[in-house]
């Protein structure tokens, strides 16, 4: 199904006896007034009478971001820090974007798509640009693919809490009659189309056999690996938390003060003898690093980790990781460039001196004739 914006069809809206047309004439126009390009009744606020049912138990109402509006003064935008080793948005205002991602979201990326990849480009650069209207951020080429990383993951949840909602209900007939406020009717019933759907179905179990297979799950949330490590950086030299460091950070509950379960206590305590190798009963122990001992602690659980594969750092770090290689090696192939270079120069003096050396050679030798 395509969600592109560029059409030169009118859509209209029956709710509200008006059109919009959005052809490729007028998108710069939609895009320089804020004027969302999404069309879908899910923008609108379904009465409570139309959806029929059991009565609703009162419960905390849907995030909407006013949080933000109380922070923010007229004509002032919140800033955000995005470094470029973390991805991810750090510091005291980080929650208020999160929430405001979420929100902006759920007002304006269609629901009628299988996943986030069908989103047409053009209606991804609306979202950033919405983003980018509430909080000051950089213009680094990592901060845009930041932010949609984090407009994803906030999209996929949104999907993945009213699939969930959906599977309370004993039937289908139930689910179409319990609609979220939310959600409009064209958007829910094709939800409910596609999560009966033999793909999602199979993709459904695929996804719940991989879970099932995890012997090490962690107590962070959904709070990411990067925040936890930048936040627990050492105030002194700002180095971060080693991967030993982090599996307690993320595996053990100080509410609860106990740890996630009993495999990843016994993993951790093996850690901690490893690294501190008096504790031991062995005479002898061999020194070794914090990645080397999670490494063979975590692999004697889990068997060794897939090619490519950091255990331990999560996939937004895994990916800083590899930008962080890259960089490295375009300052390697600078320094072989700047070294060439030199090499060059090198050359060129020892040519020059050589032709010195021989016209002060000839100079003596004219010299020594005359005498």
């Amino acid at each position: 199904m395509s969600t592109a914006l560029i059409s030169s069809k009118t859509v209209k809206d029956p709710d509200f006896h008006k059109s919009i047309t959005t052809s490729s004439s007028t998108y710069n126009a939609v895009i320089n007034n804020s004027i969302s390009p999404f069309v879908s009744t899910y923008d609108k606020i379904i009465p409570k009478e139309n959806n029929t049912g059991a009565a609703h138990k009162k419960r905390r109402g849907e995030t909407r971001g006013l949080e933000l509006t109380k922070k923010k003064r007229p004509g002032h935008q919140i800033d955000i820090d995005i470094p470029e080793h973390v991805r991810r948005a750090v510091g005291v205002n980080c929650q208020s974007y999160i929430t405001n991602i979420g929100c902006i979201v759920r007002q304006n990326v269609p629901l009628q798509v299988k996943s986030w990849n069908e989103i047409d480009r053009t209606n991804v650069t609306y979202l950033l640009r919405r983003v980018r209207e509430k909080f000051k951020l950089g213009n680094e080429p990592h901060v845009d693919e930041a932010i949609e990383e984090d407009m994803k993951r906030r999209y996929t949840t949104w999907r993945y809490n009213l699939h969930k909602k959906f599977l309370q209900y004993k039937s289908v007939e139930e689910a179409h009659e319990n609609r979220p406020e939310n959600v409009g009717e064209d958007d829910w019933n094709y939800l409910i189309n596609w999560w009966q759907d033999d793909e999602f179905l199979d993709l459904s179990e695929k996804n719940k056999k991989n879970r099932d297979k995890l012997a090490i799950t962690h107590c962070a949330g959904t709070k990411a690996f990067s925040r936890i490590r930048y936040e627990n950086q050492n105030p002194e030299n700002g180095e971060e938390p080693s991967r030993i460091d982090m599996f307690k950070l993320t595996r053990f509950s100080k509410k609860k003060t106990s740890w996630v379960g009993d495999v990843t206590e016994n993993a951790f305590d093996e850690m901690t003898k490893l690294k501190n190798p008096s504790h031991t009963n062995e005479e002898s122990v061999e020194a070794m690093s914090d990645d080397e001992i999670y490494d063979q602690i975590i692999s004697t659980i889990v068997g060794p980790p897939r090619s490519g594969y950091i255990r331990g750092l999560g996939a937004d770090e895994l990916e800083t990781v590899k930008a962080s290689a890259a960089q490295q090696n375009e300052e390697l192939e600078a320094v072989k460039v700047s070294a060439a270079q030199q090499s060059e120069e090198l050359k060129a003096v020892k040519a020059k001196q050589n032709e010195t050396d021989a016209l002060l050679k000839k100079l003596m030798a004219q010299l020594t004739s005359r005498k």
